[in-house]
């Protein structure tokens, strides 16, 4: 019915790795604030007391390494509210877009990903570690461009090649354990490691075909990092 893109795509790399080497250096300059201003007010804090932070998530980074093209963002924005000590909102937000040119078609194809999801967790705090679990609620909308290969029986005999646009709704729902270290006061680095239930809809775009609908029970694993002011 319909296949999503597979192909290599040379610029994620560079993308990943020019945004893990500008992390890096944020933190570097941080880590040297930290270190040089001790006496100030704004580093005596304690950085496992701090009830906001902003940072970003490397969704599946194994795969994402090995330049495996999915229509689910490799990378989404998290917001981290810890509304007590013991309890963490986290909603987070995806966006992808991949552009590919069809030279059988002379046009572009496309395929783009948005995502929201919220969770809420337990969190227990021991020196400059959270470690938390809880529930997530994830849904996304997909659109994804592909080419479909018809053989015409009639003249001029041969393949026929034309543009399809499918449409694919996920909605997960599972279990999340998550934790990070802070490496200052205002930086820290975490792993998610997730369960999720999937309920899937695909659809093929002005088509008399009926949706397919199917579910399934999958495992995702995250590096997060953020940063806390």
């Amino acid at each position: 019915m319909y296949t999503y893109l597979t192909n290599l795509n040379p610029n994620k790399m560079k993308t990943q790795i020019t945004i893990l080497v500008m992390l890096f250096l944020t933190f570097t300059d941080i880590h040297a604030q930290d270190t040089t201003g001790l006496t100030s007010k704004s580093f005596t804090k304690n950085p496992r007391d701090r009830v906001f932070g902003i940072g970003l998530k490397t969704f599946n980074l194994i795969n994402d390494l090995q330049e495996i093209n999915s229509v689910l963002p490799g990378n989404r924005i998290v917001l981290t509210f810890n509304v007590t000590p013991n309890l963490r909102v986290q909603p987070e937000i995806g966006y992808n877009r991949i552009k590919k040119y069809s030279d059988v078609l002379d046009e572009d194809l496309a395929s783009s990903n948005k995502t929201l999801g919220i969770g809420i967790y337990g969190m227990w705090k021991k020196e400059k570690t959270n470690l938390y679990a809880g529930l997530k609620y994830v849904s996304s909308n997909n659109h994804i461009d592909d080419i479909q290969t018809n053989y015409s029986p009639n003249p001029p005999y041969g393949l026929q090649y034309e543009k399809i646009e499918t449409t694919v709704s996920n909605n997960s729902f599972g279990l999340v354990f998550g934790g990070e270290y802070f490496l200052s006061n205002h930086f820290s680095v975490g792993t998610e490691v997730g369960f999720l239930t999937t309920n899937i809809k695909a659809e093929i775009v002005n088509s008399s075909q009926d949706p397919v609908e199917s579910s399934s029970f999958n495992s995702e694993t995250n590096i997060v990092l953020r940063f806390y002011f």
